[in-house]
């Protein structure tokens, strides 16, 4: 992808907040961070009506093609922030 994808990965990645000792994740999203997953589930699930997807669409104008990206590549680095903290 292009280097305005790999700039909104790397923004999604630095907002998102991993608290290790409730085991959270909270995504950016608005009006509120949403949980998206148990550290202890260790699964992320796409789910074309979840906030990722208004987010992405919303803040950024990406199409259903690049969220799937976006969401691929998002997904990697948090599991690997996760497994190698």
């Amino acid at each position: 992808m292009n280097r305005f994808i790999e700039h909104i990965i790397n923004d999604l990645v630095r907002d998102t907040k991993i608290d290790y000792d409730r085991e959270e994740i909270h995504f950016p999203s608005y009006p509120h961070p949403t949980l998206l997953f148990s550290l202890s589930y260790r699964l992320l699930t796409f789910d074309s009506s979840n906030s990722f997807i208004m987010y992405c669409k919303d803040k950024y104008g990406l199409t259903e093609e690049e969220i799937k990206y976006v969401w691929k590549e998002y997904k990697r680095i948090i599991k690997d922030k996760i497994t190698n903290r």
